[in-house]
């Protein structure tokens, strides 16, 4: 089987691993195909993780421009996910704070009862609205679960990169219905949490959340290679063992979507081999077709 032809591509390859493995062993360099620096051996995800001058969002688009002047993109900029410096550092304390205040068995109580809810549904559909229903439990949202559902998927469509006018228009519904704490929670849990779920039901496959990508407004000397401004670097996650991440946005929920996920898996049970991957550029979703279940 050919290789994925560039560390995105991987992220829905059948079998990227053997690819991986040899990333792993190459130093922070350029990729012409994708116009990014790409840092995928360990210690070079690491420093550009840690890296001072590592922005999640470039300094002059604050916001994807397909947001811009929009109660979404508002939203957008309020988060810890897509904030620097002090804001983010205030945005994560309280976000910390919340999922902190979920005790193990408020925790226990929401994954049984929204498993109950779920009955025989499928994997994909467990994986979809399990974590939601879930947060719609913990958060005490004041929606139906199919709404919570709804709503996190739009929130996920509308913040990607290849978000539609569709996906805004829906986000921004859901918005109006929403508390403001929630938008973070049902944002992260949407693809990622679906994504930990699959890995953890197809255990012999790679973890989840296999990339992330980091801005620099100045330049910068990372992992011995000069950066100019305006560069950006695509983080290769999964080659250093780091599906969370580290520094500071690594995520603060890591223990809290790995007990969901465990909840999830239990229920779901074994599976085939996944059919497929959700066509996401950083997140692997397994996909399971109706005949394959």
């Amino acid at each position: 089987m050919p290789w994925p032809t560039d560390p995105i591509a991987a992220v829905t390859h059948p079998d990227p691993r053997d690819y991986y493995d040899d990333l792993t062993t190459r130093p922070l360099h350029f990729h012409d195909g994708l116009d990014l620096w790409v840092a995928a051996a360990p210690d070079d995800v690491v420093a550009v993780l840690t890296h001072p001058d590592a922005r999640v969002r470039p300094g002059a688009a604050p916001i994807p421009p397909h947001l811009a002047g929009t109660t979404a993109g508002q939203a957008f900029a309020g988060m810890a996910r897509f904030t620097d410096g002090p804001s983010h550092a205030a945005r994560r304390r309280t976000i910390v704070e919340r999922i902190d205040s979920f005790t193990p068995s408020a925790v226990s109580d929401a994954c049984s009862a929204a498993a109950a809810a779920m009955g025989d549904a499928t994997a994909e559909e467990w994986m979809a609205q399990f974590p939601a229903e879930v947060l719609a439990r913990l958060l005490d949202l004041p929606l139906r679960l199919d709404e919570v559902v709804a709503a996190a998927e739009a929130l996920a469509a509308c913040f990607g990169a290849t978000g539609t006018a569709a996906d805004v228009e829906a986000a921004e519904r859901a918005l109006g219905a929403l508390p403001p704490e929630a938008v973070p929670f049902l944002f992260q849990a949407f693809d990622a949490t679906a994504g930990l779920i699959g890995h953890v039901v197809a255990d012999h496959d790679v973890p989840a959340v296999h990339n992330t990508r980091r801005f620099f407004d100045v330049d910068a000397t990372v992992a011995g290679c000069d950066l100019v401004a305006g560069d950006r670097v695509l983080v290769v996650l999964v080659t250093a063992g780091l599906p969370f991440g580290t520094g500071p946005h690594q995520c603060p929920a890591a223990a809290f979507a790995t007990t969901i996920a465990g909840h999830a898996a239990r229920h779901i049970g074994p599976r085939a081999e996944p059919t497929g991957y959700r066509n996401l550029p950083n997140v692997r979703v397994p996909e399971w077709s109706p005949e394959h279940p």
